[in-house]
């Protein structure tokens, strides 16, 4: 507002917009809770005040990214691929969640977009197909000629297993696979899955399938985990 700008494009995400019963949710969502997270949370929060600009006028245009993964990841979903690759979890849940998951390529083209096309007060989803974290897991191990546990626990068991981990990270600084959030976020059975119509129709935008963008971030992953240990 101070600055004069025409157009500014705020990246939120699609858990602002909360998750689905079935099917694909819409842009329109209203999310307030509960949050499984401080990312749930935090970037909730954000949304509304995002929103809010837009209401009085701020040329704003928002965009939510669903499930980012891709090469060079520094965050989650890399941490996810790594603990996959490295034998790290004892087992997965029995209530997988389901997140769209998007190729990070795919969203900076449609951040792009937003930026030169889109209008401002919109709301856009730049999101994938959707699949279960189990799913995802056994195509990353597929990809690796590896193997995943084939346990699995009920939710309540996963976040017990998070809750004490947390207590072994306080006390050893050391990252585990899974956590109180972590359980809550991927093994709760939820669906965050959402429609990306709008950006499609309003935007050009498009984004490439799990299988076509998984290969070369797990072949990133491997690379990465052969140098460590080198």
């Amino acid at each position: 507002a101070a600055t004069g700008i025409t157009r500014g494009v705020y990246v939120s995400s699609v858990v602002a917009l909360g998750p689905v019963a079935e099917g694909e949710g819409s842009e329109t969502a209203e999310y307030t809770g509960p949050f499984p997270s401080e990312y749930h949370r935090t970037k909730t929060l954000a949304h509304h005040m995002a929103r809010g600009a837009q209401a009085e006028g701020l040329p704003l245009v928002v965009a939510c990214p669903g499930y980012v993964y891709g090469p060079g990841d520094e965050g989650p979903p890399m941490d996810f691929v790594f603990d996959v690759l490295k034998h790290r979890l004892p087992g997965l849940s029995t209530r997988p969640t389901v997140f769209s998951y998007v190729h990070v390529d795919d969203v900076v083209a449609g951040l792009v977009a937003a930026g030169e096309r889109g209008q401002a007060g919109a709301v856009y989803v730049l999101a994938g197909d959707a699949h279960d974290v189990n799913d995802v897991a056994r195509r990353v191990a597929h990809l690796a000629d590896t193997w995943v546990s084939p346990l699995r626990f009920p939710p309540f068991m996963v976040k017990l297993t998070g809750v004490l981990l947390d207590a072994v990270s306080r006390v050893t600084g050391a990252r585990m696979p899974i956590s109180r959030e972590l359980a809550d976020v991927g093994g709760s059975g939820e669906r965050w899955a959402h429609s990306s119509r709008r950006a499609v129709a309003e935007l050009g935008y498009s984004w490439r399938p799990l299988e076509e963008g998984l290969p070369e971030t797990v072949a990133d992953a491997q690379q990465r985990l052969g140098k460590r240990q080198a």
